[in-house]
């Protein structure tokens, strides 16, 4: 066997072994999931107007009490702050840690900085409606890994499906928190009307 045959081999392999990694973990991995999601806000026409002094402002939001919720809090906090060097149409980005404790604390925590996006741990489903309310009036992108959360009123999320990543974008919650996505990333998504 030749030198590249092998080669190739083995990245076939790999590829194998790692798509059955993240459909076994039925999540895109936290780090690609947070590449795609900062990507997709660039697909937003009216991004610029969410910086706060050149900065994009992205808040990761979890259930203290929810031993899974905090702990992707560590990983998106973590995947986030290894991106913080590259910019994101000329915004260099913070990320701000916030527990939930209601929908007033939400919407202090979004006004003490102008904040561009609010990223949803999982744990959150029941207060969906509620975040995603905050969001709407405070015209924040709201974003996650979970489809039940798009689902029950989040704008943008990367899931797996089929093995594969996937945008899924619900578009009447998009448009309600002020996002204008262009039509090439509704192309490539699947969208919830």
């Amino acid at each position: 066997m030749s030198r590249s045959t092998k080669a190739l081999a083995f990245l076939l392999f790999s590829v194998f072994v790692l798509a059955g990694l993240a459909a076994a973990a039925q999540t895109v991995p936290v780090d690609q999931r947070m590449k795609i999601l900062l990507r997709v806000l660039t697909y937003d026409r009216n991004f610029l107007t969410r910086a706060d002094n050149g900065k994009l402002v992205v808040v990761v939001l979890f259930d203290p009490a929810d031993t899974a919720s905090a702990a992707e809090k560590s990983e998106v906090v973590a995947a986030l702050g290894a991106l913080k060097k590259l910019t994101v149409n000329g915004l260099t980005m913070d990320v701000e840690p916030v527990s939930w404790s209601g929908p007033a604390s939400l919407t202090d925590a979004l006004r003490k900085r102008r904040t561009g996006a609010i990223y949803v741990c999982g744990g959150l489903q029941g207060v969906a409606a509620d975040v995603a309310r905050v969001a709407r009036e405070s015209r924040v992108a709201t974003l996650s890994g979970a489809r039940d959360l798009t689902e029950k009123g989040l704008a943008v999320a990367v899931v797996l499906k089929n093995g594969k990543g996937q945008i899924l974008v619900n578009l009447k919650t998009s448009k309600d928190e002020g996002m204008d996505l262009d039509a090439a990333l509704l192309r490539l998504a699947e969208v919830i009307r």
